[in-house]
């Protein structure tokens, strides 16, 4: 294992605890629209674009995404590639949009991000 910055604040987990963690998790909904009580206050475990576009409009008061950034990684076999700035930035904008469409109009959205994508975030204003 590589050694972190001393400002990395990443949280480490064991496998046994990561397991646990994503069973307490939402999954598997049914395809009709998902009803604010299946989700109030959970950690939903799916494919974002499908199931925001399921939800609820105005119903959030605080949201917490932690996007993919747009670098080559390979987290345990899970791997991504880095795309075009044009690319990640459409794909920023596409997740953005529905996630503006479900908060409420006084709502908080906290996005994790890197420096380099913080800046295409920005540009979208919502």
């Amino acid at each position: 294992m590589k050694n972190k910055s001393t400002k990395n604040k990443t949280i480490d987990f064991t496998e046994e605890e990561g397991e646990q963690y994503i069973r307490r998790c939402v999954k598997n909904f049914p395809l009709e629209k998902i009803k604010v009580d299946q989700i109030i206050n959970k950690t939903i475990l799916g494919d974002t674009f499908e199931l925001l576009k399921r939800m609820p409009s105005s119903f959030v008061d605080l949201l917490i995404v932690d996007p993919p950034y747009n670098l080559s990684k390979d987290y345990h076999g899970n791997k991504f590639s880095k795309t075009s700035s044009k690319d990640y930035r459409k794909y920023t904008i596409e997740w953005l949009t529905e996630c503006k469409r479900i908060m409420k109009e006084n709502a908080t959205i906290y996005v994790c991000c890197d420096w380099q994508t913080s800046l295409i975030i920005r540009r979208y204003h919502v």
